[in-house]
């Protein structure tokens, strides 16, 4: 699992959305409270692969 967050200028961090992986192969979608911002990080906090773990593709959408 993890937690996404979203920044203005890289030093302050609001938590917007957090998620659950499977262990699956297929796509998965995970959505977030829509938020203003500049900055985006992913922070992992478990993994069912031991001390592991890893992100394909990343697509983050915009709106005004």
């Amino acid at each position: 699992g993890g937690e996404f967050f979203v920044s203005s200028d890289k030093l302050n961090w609001t938590a917007v959305g957090a998620f659950e992986a499977q262990k699956v192969l297929e796509e998965q979608i995970f959505s977030i409270t829509p938020t203003k911002g500049r900055y985006f990080k992913i922070k992992i906090t478990d993994s069912y692969r031991a001390s592991n773990s890893s992100l394909a593709e990343i697509n983050a959408y915009g709106i005004d």
